[in-house]
């Protein structure tokens, strides 16, 4: 059946496929911008895990603004995406309390909210390995540039 399927060029139909498993196969990914490196690499690591599992991951930016957010986010929802990789950073973000209330799977990435699942990077030891290795490399004169914090901050290590 397959030879004959083959032969006359027959390609499956993702679509009906998708409808009638209930499940479309896609992840979503929400990030302010793809402009910035960290979320562009993410992204890309991202699709690169999703593709290994026969899903297909498809980005939304926002430009940090909550209501392009919220748009964005129901953009890919009317897509029927199976599910929603958040890589926005406010943290009075109603977007990740809607999905729970509405049991749609999603992840936060490089934040958390303490209620949601996340995936969140040590940034002690990231500092740390980062001093140590300017160390290792002759360096004595090392900053620290905060961004957007209100703490202050010494400014050489």
């Amino acid at each position: 059946m397959r030879e004959i399927a083959e032969q006359l060029g027959y390609r499956r139909n993702t679509f009906a496929s998708n409808l009638r498993r209930g499940a479309t196969a896609t992840i979503g990914v929400l990030v302010p911008r793809l402009s910035d490196t960290v979320m562009a690499l993410m992204f890309e690591a991202i699709d690169r895990a999703a593709g290994k599992d026969g899903y297909h991951a498809i980005v939304a930016t926002s430009g940090d603004d909550p209501t392009d957010e919220w748009n964005a986010a129901q953009s890919l929802l009317e897509r029927n995406v199976d599910g929603v990789v958040l890589a926005t950073s406010r943290t009075d973000d109603p977007l990740p309390h809607h999905l729970r209330e509405n049991g749609i799977p999603h992840v936060l990435v490089l934040r958390t909210d303490g209620k949601s699942p996340s995936s969140i990077g040590d940034d002690e030891t990231g500092g740390y390995l980062a001093v140590r290795h300017l160390i290792d490399l002759g360096h004595t004169d090392i900053a620290i540039l905060p961004a957007r914090s209100s703490r202050r901050v010494p400014s050489a290590v």
